[in-house]
């Protein structure tokens, strides 16, 4: 309202102002009250998304919220793809998953647990363990779980910053178990002139016992009571000498009676004991032989009596070299198997020792991530954190890649594929056997153009290892690709 000069009355003025103040001191306070309302509601809804939260995180999660996950199997437990043939874009290319009890029972128990695997070209696979212990980063491709849901890696190579780009680079080029090189008729190994190859089904092994070609002659030598006849070590009665029998394994303890090849025994724990397969049907020279691609090792202690071999040296070093201080339980026990079952492959009861030609699963069209044998499965001893197993026990949790990984990844016998993960560009083991044949033992290998096909065992090859992390190891980073790996931290 104007006064009588034309103006505006300051009562009106100081009226608005008034009201324009009780207006904003109103926003304000709603505006304060709306904040503290939706801080709390923000902090109350991460506080109840923070198990989903960190669930999503792990490995295991990323891997499946990653991928469309589809069966590798059909309604009726049948194959979905043709896995004697390369894997192709309509062959299998992506996440699978099996539940088959006859695939996926690694331990053989009878529990079964769903395995998820990889397969064909790939590109969202890839993990840098970030080793903080010493500053170096490992690439990594997921192969597939295990039966106890830890996480199956097999190492590519290095890197010097946070991305996995490049070409896969073997630790080493070596053989996988060497020739016998001992000749004497006495204490040490003998070689038959038959064994031109100086080689032995026993060196298929990842680990193994004594070459049968030798076992006979060594393990019966006796000193106490019937004298040797010859040089190689014929006894005048052997039968009774036969060391005390618990189904069809022999238990030898260190000071039985009869010294049955007395420095082979383990003298420094009397509830050690040696175990051997049996086979009483298979005589040499007149000496009841023992099956030879069997773990011998000393029960209760962690110096393993068996023999390993020259690949699995190499693979065991470049773990301690590099992993061996990592505590943070990222990496895990598993079960690799070194398959040497020959049940279902051959027809004859002595087959898979000594001399005999024999096929293993390398030269076989059967596909299963069930390991049958105790005894060819290899993980952790009871000392260093894994289940107190009567063969094989590992002392680093470490392997090689199986047959069955890289058929269910894609590769396929003698014939090429470079569009599938596990071609690595160069030709390398995998630890399961794949004959023996004429005086030659050949292991399961992945060539440079992709194909599976046997080498001999004392030929070169490169050696990719094997390993396994957690579920629950935490992603800090990273969509799985060689630029952006899934990147977890070890301390």
């Amino acid at each position: 309202m104007k006064n009588k000069n034309g103006f505006i009355s300051m009562t009106v003025v100081y009226g608005f102002l008034i009201i324009f103040l009780f207006l904003v001191g109103t926003i304000l306070a709603t505006y304060k009250d709306r904040n503290t309302f939706m801080s709390y509601l923000d902090t109350k809804v991460n506080e109840d998304l923070l198990p989903i939260k960190s669930k999503a995180i792990t490995i295991y999660n990323r891997m499946l919220e990653d991928n469309i996950v589809t069966s590798g199997e059909t309604v009726d437990g049948d194959s979905a793809f043709d896995y004697n043939n390369i894997a192709t874009d309509d062959n299998g290319k992506g996440l699978y998953y099996l539940d088959s009890q006859n695939k996926v029972d690694e331990n053989n128990d009878g529990v079964i647990s769903r395995i998820y695997f990889y397969r064909g070209n790939v590109s969202n696979n890839y993990v840098l363990l970030k080793n903080t212990l010493n500053g170096k980063n490992y690439c990594f491709r997921i192969i597939r779980t295990n039966e106890n849901s830890s996480i199956r890696l097999i190492f590519i190579r290095e890197t010097a910053n946070t991305t996995c780009s490049g070409a896969a680079t073997s630790i080493a080029t070596t053989a996988f178990n060497p020739a016998l090189t001992k000749n004497k008729l006495n204490n040490d190994f003998y070689i038959p002139s038959t064994n031109t190859n100086k080689s032995d089904n026993a060196f298929v092994g990842y680990m193994y016992g004594k070459p049968e070609s030798i076992i006979g002659r060594e393990f019966y030598k006796k000193i106490t009571d019937d004298k040797i006849k010859d040089g190689l070590g014929n006894l005048t009665a052997i039968t009774h000498y036969q060391p005390t029998r618990s189904g069809n394994v022999a238990q030898i303890r260190f000071n039985d009676t009869h010294n049955y090849y007395d420095d082979d025994l383990d003298r420094t724990d009397a509830s050690n004991y040696k175990y051997f397969r049996h086979l009483n049907s298979v005589t040499l020279n007149g000496n009841v032989e023992l099956r030879a691609n069997e773990v011998i090792e000393t029960i209760g202690s962690v110096d393993r009596k068996g023999n390993e071999s020259k690949v699995k040296a190499v693979v065991d070093n470049w773990y301690v070299t590099n992993f061996g201080t990592v505590t943070n339980g990222v990496i895990t026990d598993a079960i690799y198997c070194n398959d040497r079952d020959v049940g279902t492959l051959v027809a004859t009861s002595t087959a898979g020792f000594a001399l005999n030609n024999t096929n293993y699963k390398g030269s076989s069209n059967l596909h299963s991530f069930k390991c049958t044998l105790e005894q060819d499965r290899f993980s952790l001893s009871y000392n260093r954190g894994g289940e107190r197993l009567a063969y094989n026990s590992l002392i680093y949790p470490v392997g090689l890649p199986t047959y069955d990984d890289v058929v269910f990844a894609g590769g396929a016998k003698v014939k090429p594929n470079s569009r599938y993960y596990l071609n690595l560009g160069a030709a390398y083991w995998t630890m399961t056997p794949y004959s023996f044949a004429s005086n030659v033992a050949y292991e399961t290998v992945v060539n440079a153009n992709g194909e599976i096909n046997k080498l001999n065992v004392q030929s070169n090859a490169g050696v990719f290892p094997v390993l396994s992390i957690r579920s629950d190891s935490i992603v800090l980073s990273g969509v799985g690709t060689a630029l952006e790996p899934y990147i977890i931290e070890l301390k």
